[in-house]
């Protein structure tokens, strides 16, 4: 493994694709970027058998720097632990024979990020879907937005040595005000708007434990259109309020290639606008809707919300 994994970084330019990495063969690179390159791979094993994966390996010249290394495998195991739709599932995160790291996660299909240059992520949480954005985008910039402290407080941790991810501990909204979320039992249902029942009984332990005052303002005030390198992806997690952090976004909207928001087909939100209402208003400001992803039903096989992919005509 040492000398395969040496071949990348020795020999600038030079690539013996495919070729065996430990039990893995590489396949394809994917990304490169300041930190390392990412690969799609597959495991090997009996012929049609083979399950594909991506890896990430470390730049050689940061062998040496215990505290990037530290960093580099603290990120994986933090990732190991979320469980969320935007974020590949750690399968293996180790070192070579010769000490240099490499992180292997499931490989999913999607429209690619790696061309996105900027990502701005309203409702980050604990960095899951910023994690997802890096892996793909690996010298993209991240804006991210997260209200509650706790979570704020992992996602900092996280990309504590990542120099082009900044976070901002306020809420996405139309005027700068202060604004009461309510807490979620799992924090990343929390909400400006109050929980229903119905999230409650879909969703058992996503119910109010309590609430807080947040800060909530216009993009605009974070960033400007010369700020965001094309092409842009604006991402919400709102829970219900996507309608609210959308008008908020509205005067840098043109910026954005893409949109991906989670959107609701039943009031999980008091008040939230569902999805027909989102698609409609996004449609007259030049969006499209391309596609919806991790569809979640009801037991009577009701569409309840899912992701929704809108491309910038």
């Amino acid at each position: 493994m040492a000398s395969e994994a040496s071949i990348v970084w020795n020999q600038p330019g030079v690539e013996r694709i495919p070729r065996s990495f430990g039990r893995l063969w590489l396949l394809r690179r994917l990304a490169r970027g300041g930190m390392g390159e990412v690969y799609l791979a597959a495991t090997a094993g009996l012929e049609g058998a083979e399950r594909p994966c991506v890896v990430k390996i470390i730049r050689r010249d940061h062998a040496s720097d215990r505290s990037f290394l530290a960093r580099f495998l603290d990120e994986a195991r933090v990732q190991a632990q979320l469980q969320h739709h935007g974020v590949a599932q750690v399968l293996e995160a180790s070192t070579d024979p010769t000490g240099e790291p490499y992180v292997v996660v499931e490989y999913v299909e999607g429209r690619s990020l790696g061309e996105v240059r900027t990502v701005v992520d309203i409702g980050a949480n604990r960095g899951q879907f910023a994690l997802a954005a890096r892996n793909c985008s690996p010298d993209a910039r991240i804006v991210s937005f997260e209200p509650l402290p706790g979570p704020a407080e992992t996602f900092r941790q996280v990309f504590s040595g990542d120099a082009r991810v900044v976070l901002h501990p306020v809420a996405i909204g139309q005027v700068r005000r202060e604004m009461t979320i309510h807490i979620s039992a799992a924090d990343d249902s929390s909400s400006l708007l109050p929980i229903t029942a119905m999230q409650r009984s879909l969703f058992p332990g996503t119910g109010e434990v309590g609430t807080a005052v947040v800060q909530v303002a216009p993009l605009s005030e974070f960033l400007s259109a010369t700020e965001i390198e094309q092409p842009a992806l604006l991402k919400l997690d709102v829970q219900g309020y996507e309608l609210e952090a959308l008008k908020g976004c509205e005067g840098l909207l043109g910026c954005f290639a893409y949109v991906y928001a989670e959107c609701s087909f039943i009031e999980l939100y008091e008040g939230q606008p569902l999805a027909d209402t989102i698609i409609a208003w996004l449609r007259e400001r030049g969006f499209r809707l391309e596609g919806i992803y991790n569809l979640t039903y009801n037991p009577k096989g009701r569409g309840v919300q899912g992701d929704f992919l809108y491309v910038h005509n």
